[in-house]
């Protein structure tokens, strides 16, 4: 074999490998659009569990941090208002934090909450946007619950705190 045949060897299956083989993975966030986020209720009543959204969005201006302060940060609770107990049965997925127009996506942190009533599930969402303490936003989370299926709940006028 030629060098010629020996390089057309190897460089036709990585061009046809860079061509059809490298796709982007598919998108794992959900989407909804912000019709759907701004209709989810405030309420949900899932089996014999009847769940609120508890949201404490803040900024840190601690003179340790940035001129501007830190990301905003989000510490949700999914609760049920009968003080039953939900633990394990449901999941937080996925939040949105909105600002009129303006929407913060994100996953949840891996961080592990201290322990809580068995009534709570908390998690918690960082590096958010820099808006203003005092602005007024609609907080959306998607949950997941017995059977699997997920729904959307929200915490309506939520205001952002800050730290000093």
């Amino acid at each position: 074999m030629s060098r010629t045949q020996r390089s057309r060897f190897f460089f036709f299956p990585i061009l046809i490998l860079s061509l059809f083989g490298c796709e982007d993975p598919p998108d794992p966030r959900p989407h909804y659009s912000l019709e759907t986020l701004q209709a989810a209720p405030d309420t949900l009543a899932v089996n014999s569990s009847i769940l609120v959204l508890s949201a404490y969005l803040v900024r840190d201006f601690m003179p340790i941090t940035t001129p501007n302060g830190e990301p905003l940060y989000a510490v949700i609770e999914l609760v049920d208002i009968d003080s039953a107990d939900i633990t394990g049965k449901f999941e937080l997925n996925y939040l949105w934090v909105i600002n009129n127009t303006e929407v913060w996506d994100t996953w949840f942190t891996d961080e592990k909450p201290p322990d809580f009533p068995p009534y709570i599930v908390e998690r918690i969402a960082r590096n958010g946007p820099r808006w203003d303490p005092g602005t007024t936003v609609d907080v959306v989370v998607e949950i997941s619950g017995p059977g699997g299926g997920t729904d959307l709940i929200q915490a309506r006028d939520q205001v952002i705190l800050s730290t000093y």
